[in-house]
């Protein structure tokens, strides 16, 4: 304390806004990494949440190209089961361009897993589809 009260005002005046300045530099370093901890949440949200919207393209898809494949066992003539064998084709170029872009996208080992597995339940029901469709027309259901 004896220092403090030896030095003269405009050293005591230097040394207080010394001190303020540093505190500044210090809450500029502060609210700089938290602003950019802010901003790569954000970025990984969006990233997510587009993840998410093609994800749900990809699965209505899948449902329309269901929805159309059962119709199509419920029609009798031929040019109805066309045209929605059309629609169904149709649905079908959708839901794997939707998934070329979720691949595409995709950036964990844990999706590219899912996104793979998923790859192989869909082919297992596609063949499964043109059998059902074959023999519908082969009227043998």
């Amino acid at each position: 304390m004896a220092l403090m009260t030896n030095m003269k005002i405009g050293k005591r005046l230097g040394m207080g806004f010394g001190i303020m300045v540093l505190f500044l530099v210090l809450l500029g370093i502060v609210a700089y990494w938290s602003t950019n901890s802010i901003n790569t949440s954000m970025t990984e949200m969006k990233n997510e949440y587009d993840i998410y919207g093609q994800v749900r393209m990809v699965k209505g898809n899948i449902y329309e190209l269901f929805l159309q494949q059962s119709q199509f066992l419920l029609f009798d003539d031929k040019m109805a089961q066309d045209e929605v064998l059309g629609k169904v084709d149709e649905f079908r170029e959708k839901y794997k361009k939707a998934m070329d872009q979720l691949k595409a996208t995709a950036q964990s080992s844990e999706l590219k897993r899912l996104l793979a597995e998923a790859e192989n339940k869909l082919s297992d029901a596609r063949g499964t589809n043109k059998k059902v469709v074959e023999l519908a027309k082969a009227d043998k259901m």
